[in-house]
């Protein structure tokens, strides 16, 4: 339920994020950017100077919609991978920290080129931890060639008897991992690794 109703609130502050951002990159607010470096039809509509409310709309609409990307990320059930660098509650915590930097950001009164190179730096940091975060330990960060991405091991725990299973593999017969999974109430045994 949590997923379906923070898309709304998600794609809204996203939206108005946009929308600031458009002006404020063809504001001439900056020294390093003078308005003759505009395209003539962009010269009349720069803005000399930005206002506080446009700030407050493009930081506040990002560091909202980070929270709520937080928040449906929050509501998914993810595999646990047992040699990850960092949990997901770690790279969601770190999400919402520089969500509420973001949307703080209007304080520091910077001008729009200062602005949008902060959110930009600060929205890369996050992915870089979600994209460090979610390798393993030991893994190499680019490309692993010795992955082995065509052959892949999978472990279960279950009440399957010896017997039954030697059975099994004498008559060549195939077991049936729903009927196994009927006799085992809840969600005992059902522990995998890949």
């Amino acid at each position: 339920m949590v997923w379906f109703f923070v898309h709304l609130p998600f794609v809204m502050s996203f939206a108005l994020s946009a929308s600031a951002l458009a002006v404020l990159v063809r504001a001439h607010d900056s020294p390093d950017t003078p308005l003759d470096s505009l395209y003539e039809t962009f010269v009349p509509r720069s803005e000399e100077h930005i206002h506080d409310g446009l700030r407050w709309f493009y930081c506040g609409g990002l560091g909202v919609s980070l929270f709520c990307m937080a928040a449906i990320a929050l509501s998914h059930t993810h595999k646990t991978i047992p040699n990850q660098r960092l949990f997901k509650n770690k790279r969601l915590l770190y999400r919402a920290l520089v969500a509420i930097a973001i949307i703080l950001l209007p304080l520091a009164h910077l001008n729009s080129l200062d602005l949008i190179g902060t959110t930009t730096g600060l929205v890369a940091s996050v992915l870089v931890v979600e994209l460090v975060g979610a390798s393993c330990m030991g893994d190499n960060l680019l490309w692993d060639t010795a992955c082995k991405r065509d052959k892949a091991r999978y472990d279960a725990k279950c009440a399957v008897k010896r017997e039954e299973l030697e059975k099994s593999m004498v008559e060549g017969t195939v077991l049936n991992v729903e009927d196994i999974a009927k006799r085992e109430p809840g969600e005992k045994g059902v522990l995998s690794t890949v």
